[in-house]
C-alpha cells in the first residue's frame, strides 16, 4: 500500500511540474471547486455525472477564450483544465449555515490553467458564477473560483488520488485527438454505420 501511495505522490509530482512549468510562461491559473446539487446515490452515475457538467463548462468556457477551438494553430491558445472527484468530510457551508450533506460532500476540484494567447474575454473570477455555466435547473450548483497565486495546487487538486483513489477519474482537458475518436467510437452501436 506504501508503494502505491509513493507511486501516487509522484505521479502528482508530474502533474505539479507541469503545471508549473506552464504558469512560469505566463499561464495564469484557477483553482475551481465544483458542487452540485444531490445527485444519484451510485458513486460511479456521480463520477459521470460530474466529469460531463465539468467538460460542459470547459466547452462553453473555450468558446470565450479561443475563437476557432478545433483549428490546429489555436492548439497553443486552449484553455487547459486538469481535475478529479474529491470525498471531504462535511462542514458547514458560511453563507446558510446549514450542514452541506448534498452527495456526502462529494465534489470536483480543478485547475484551470489560462494562455495569454487567448482571446481573453473570460474572467474565471466573476464569470463562472451563473449562466451559461451554472444554470438555475441543472445539476451543477455553483463553481467556486480561487486564483492560484502560489504553487500549481496539483496536490490539493488530486488528494483524492494521493489517498488512493482511481485514476481512471482524472479529467484532463482539452482531450487529444485519439482519445476523441476512442470515445466517439465507443458511442456507436454494432452493426450501424454513419450516415
Amino acid at each position: 500500500m506504501r508503494n502505491r501511495q509513493d507511486h501516487h505522490v509522484r505521479e502528482i509530482d508530474a502533474f505539479d511540474s507541469w503545471i508549473s512549468r506552464m504558469i512560469s510562461g505566463g499561464r495564469s491559473a484557477y483553482f475551481l471547486n465544483f458542487m452540485f446539487r444531490q445527485l444519484p446515490d451510485s458513486r460511479r452515475t456521480r463520477n459521470e455525472i460530474m466529469k460531463d457538467e465539468v467538460c460542459r463548462v470547459y466547452a462553453t468556457l473555450v468558446t470565450r477564450e479561443v475563437r476557432r477551438p478545433r483549428s490546429s494553430g489555436s492548439q497553443y491558445a486552449m484553455p487547459r483544465l486538469f481535475g478529479c472527484p474529491d470525498f471531504p468530510v462535511p462542514k458547514r457551508d458560511k453563507h446558510s449555515h446549514r450542514l452541506v450533506v448534498a452527495n456526502e460532500g462529494m465534489h470536483f476540484n480543478g485547475l484551470l490553467v489560462l494562455s495569454p494567447f487567448g482571446r481573453g474575454e473570460l474572467d474565471p473570477e466573476h464569470d463562472l458564477d451563473g449562466e451559461p455555466y451554472v444554470r438555475s435547473n441543472g445539476r451543477l450548483d455553483r463553481i467556486h473560483v480561487t486564483p492560484v497565486d502560489f504553487g500549481s495546487m496539483a496536490h490539493y487538486t488530486f488528494k483524492s488520488i494521493e489517498r488512493g483513489g482511481n485514476w481512471d477519474d482524472i479529467l484532463i482537458l482539452p482531450r487529444s485527438p485519439s482519445e476523441l475518436s476512442e470515445r466517439r467510437s465507443s458511442l456507436r452501436l454494432p452493426g450501424l454505420t454513419d450516415l
